[in-house]
């Protein structure tokens, strides 16, 4: 593109690679934490491309937040990176936000989730993407939760199996199947196929020696009956055999958060 300056179209400038990396609308004070440039520099070279109107700007640095004019500049930016770039940009971004942003790590989880999935560092995205699908959850935006959780459960199959790793499945089965269950219904298939995992799991963990009886029955006899009925069962008897805590708003809506 002849109206980028050349400082941004070169994929040695790390700069440009910040804020395609930070997304279509991102804030200076997390561009000035990841970004190469001196102060003023960046001001410098932020200033010519909200000249070319390629961003917007609202406010003034430090406080100043930036937005590509459109998503087509952003994704010609992004596009021009090495994978190993990009990883690294939304690596130090995703830190970033951790260090100096808690209070929107707390209230946004998805989007460092986003920022670790996109670094492939699956093992903290995992966490954030558990965490972004409890909120939802409770605000009772139940779809959003149904991605959250699975993403992480996908993420999940690119880690090596650990008794954690197992912990984190189970976490994250049983969530999903809270979350389907009150979004479609008990007798949806896709709260059984949650639930079955999530058992296999619980048999992985081992702890059946500590159930009590009455569970250790239910457990057993999950193979009669209907469908809803085997669900239900298991719902219960995951809880019971992974020592999950329950209270009033997880028995009819069954999460775990991550520790």
């Amino acid at each position: 593109m002849r109206s980028w300056p050349g400082w941004i179209s070169s994929r040695r400038q790390r700069g440009g690679a910040a804020r395609g990396g930070a997304g279509r609308e991102f804030a200076y004070e997390l561009l000035q934490a990841i970004a190469p440039q001196d102060e003023n520099a960046l001001q410098a070279g932020l200033a010519q491309l909200v000249e070319a109107e390629l961003l917007y700007q609202r406010g003034r640095p430090p406080r100043a937040r930036y937005m590509f004019k459109h998503a087509l500049i952003q994704d010609a930016a992004y596009a021009s990176l090495l994978k190993s770039t990009r990883q690294q940009v939304h690596q130090q971004i995703a830190q970033v936000l951790e260090a100096r942003f808690p209070a929107l790590v707390e209230t946004q989880p998805e989007l460092v989730a986003q920022h670790y999935t996109a670094a492939s560092g699956y093992e903290q995205a995992v966490h954030y993407w558990q965490r972004a699908g409890q909120q939802a959850s409770d605000r009772s935006a139940h779809l959003e939760a149904i991605s959250h959780f699975t993403t992480g459960i996908e993420l999940l199959k690119s880690l090596p199996e650990t008794p954690a790793w197992t912990q984190h499945a189970l976490t994250l089965h049983i969530a999903l199947g809270a979350a389907v269950q009150m979004a479609k219904g008990l007798a949806a298939p896709e709260v059984e196929h949650a639930y079955t995992q999530a058992y296999a799991l619980c048999r992985q963990v081992g702890r059946r020696q500590n159930l009590p009886l009455s569970c250790m029955a239910c457990t057993d006899s999950m193979q009669y009956g209907s469908s809803c009925t085997r669900r239900a069962r298991s719902e219960t008897c995951c809880y019971a055999w992974c020592n999950v805590p329950t209270s009033p708003r997880s028995r009819s809506s069954p999460t775990m958060r991550l520790g």
